[in-house]
């Protein structure tokens, strides 16, 4: 989690705090904010260890306080959009644990950004935690993961179809 209380101390009591929705998400829901690297809105960060429930509901939060909370971070130039990073190793609805290989780069941590069915495989866009680079993974229903084949969007490693 981004700590980002030694940003957001008031100096006198009793006053509203400068920045309430960054607050709000900070201290009570365990959730830090950034643009996302390609400026097409925030990403929120949440602590490790928090439940399914208390990141859902704080993406409501932040999609509820959107315009506060980008004028909150001066941000109010970037797209309305906001959505949670999902950490790789991160238990999806199957109950499976997505894994996705290290970066084929520098070796860094991917974090899935977002999933599309394609027949009946995943298609998987990851950003790398280390280095920012994005790649497109694709995950059989047996569990198997390959990368996406370079070329036209969508077009995965396997024959999905």
């Amino acid at each position: 989690m981004l700590d980002l209380r030694h940003l957001q101390q008031t100096t006198t009591t009793g006053h509203p705090h400068p920045w309430p929705v960054l607050h709000e998400l900070n201290e009570t829901f365990k959730v830090g904010a950034l643009p996302a690297d390609d400026g097409s809105g925030l990403v929120l960060w949440p602590a490790p260890g928090l439940l399914r429930s208390e990141k859902e509901a704080a993406l409501r939060y932040a999609r509820d306080n959107l315009e506060a909370l980008l004028h909150d971070l001066d941000l109010e130039h970037l797209p309305r959009q906001v959505w949670l990073a999902v950490p790789v190793n991160a238990p999806s609805k199957g109950g499976r644990p997505r894994i996705l290989p290290d970066c084929p780069e520098c070796g860094g941590k991917l974090l899935v950004q977002g999933t599309a069915r394609q027949g009946h495989c995943l298609n998987r866009q990851a950003v790398c935690a280390k280095c920012g680079r994005h790649s497109r993974w694709v995950e059989t229903p047996d569990g198997k993961i390959y990368q996406a084949k370079k070329g036209r969007r969508g077009s995965g490693a396997r024959d999905c179809g």
